[in-house]
């Protein structure tokens, strides 16, 4: 559905700036940030690369 709606790319290229800057980090993965405080970080990645279209 995302990718129909072009959304898909986006949301990839937050995740992967998010998880390379391992500054936004949950515990699973050694870090302290919240869940909420990760899913921010991807959002406001993700307006980036919207916006960017």
């Amino acid at each position: 559905m995302l990718e129909d709606l072009g959304e898909a790319e986006a949301i990839l290229e937050a995740l992967k700036d998010v998880f390379e800057e391992g500054v936004v980090v949950t515990p699973d993965l050694a870090g302290a940030a919240t869940t909420e405080e990760f899913g921010d970080k991807v959002c406001k990645k993700q307006a980036k690369y919207a916006v960017a279209k």
